[in-house]
């Protein structure tokens, strides 16, 4: 009985094994540069958090389970990795979760930057 559990065990590992996910993007590709102008990333402490959406000048949609202390919202780059003239950096002055956020649930909350923030023309 065992022989043949450890047979068919091994055959799938070998045969059938899905290849290794190295990216949690399957199917994508890169976009044109500056081309989603409306696509944010929200930062805590140095480090990217989650995304967002820019779905007014003043308004941030992103997952309420994102949000940590001192979280800033990055608009205009195109890269996370190397700086540009046309990033902006902005601080999150008020988060708005779903009344009834639940962790368990990850429901949508508001964001809003500071009043001093004024987009330029690549994060509009």
């Amino acid at each position: 009985m065992w022989v043949p559990v450890v047979f068919l065990t091994l055959s799938v590992t070998w045969i059938g094994a899905a290849p290794l996910i190295l990216s949690r993007i399957v199917g994508g590709w890169e976009c044109e540069k500056h081309s989603q102008p409306w696509q944010v990333l929200v930062a805590s402490r140095g480090r990217a958090v989650c995304g967002g959406v820019l779905v007014h000048p003043q308004w941030v949609l992103t997952a309420a389970h994102c949000i940590r202390n001192k979280s800033v919202i990055l608009l205009g780059r195109h890269s996370l990795f190397h700086p540009e003239d046309t990033g902006q950096v902005f601080q999150v002055s008020h988060s708005f979760p779903h009344p009834l956020y639940d962790m368990s649930l990850l429901k949508n909350r508001f964001l809003r930057p500071g009043d001093d923030s004024t987009l330029n023309q690549r994060s509009s």
